[in-house]
């Protein structure tokens, strides 16, 4: 199973600096019946399920950056659900949002899946972490590549950057 995570740039370097980031944010006590998430909230999928959910999302989430990666335990993330602008519906009824009164639109759960706390050492491979993700000019064919890679490169990049010798 692929989880995604849109982010601030911040986030991401923290992230590859394999640091444990925390979150304890009570979703239900900000959305109401909105969401059952605590913490951080991934959604379910690809790249490309990524984009697609980012119309649901906007506003929500920081689109800086993206991060899709398979769990090395998916038991180490609680299932939980949010409910958002059903745009399926819409487009399946031949309509737009702005057919609708404001807040009136279709409405509808998703699966997701969250986590109080999550690290580098929390993820088996990470198949796309770009930023700018909605500007695909920016951003090669996404490709598989292990957590020791992207430490690897995160290391050498980091040593070039800062004046260092790579070990």
């Amino acid at each position: 199973m692929k989880l995604y995570r849109y982010m601030s740039l911040e986030e991401l370097y923290e992230f590859f600096q394999c640091n444990t980031l925390k979150n304890t944010t009570d979703h239900s006590k900000l959305r109401g019946s909105a969401s059952t998430a605590r913490g951080f909230c991934f959604g379910i999928g690809d790249e490309q399920q990524a984009k697609k959910d980012f119309r649901r999302l906007r506003g929500i989430v920081s689109p800086e950056a993206l991060l899709v990666f398979i769990p090395k335990n998916i038991g180490s993330f609680t299932p939980c659900k949010g409910r958002y602008i059903d745009y399926d519906r819409i487009a399946a009824e031949g309509k737009t949002v702005s057919d609708y009164p404001i807040t009136k639109e279709p409405k509808k759960f998703f699966d997701e899946y969250c986590t109080e706390s999550y690290s580098v050492y929390d993820v088996e491979k990470i198949e796309y972490a770009g930023s700018q993700p909605l500007c695909s000019e920016y951003n090669p064919p996404a490709r598989i590549i292990t957590i020791e890679e992207i430490i690897s490169e995160f290391e050498r990049v980091s040593a070039q950057v800062s004046g260092k010798k790579t070990v």
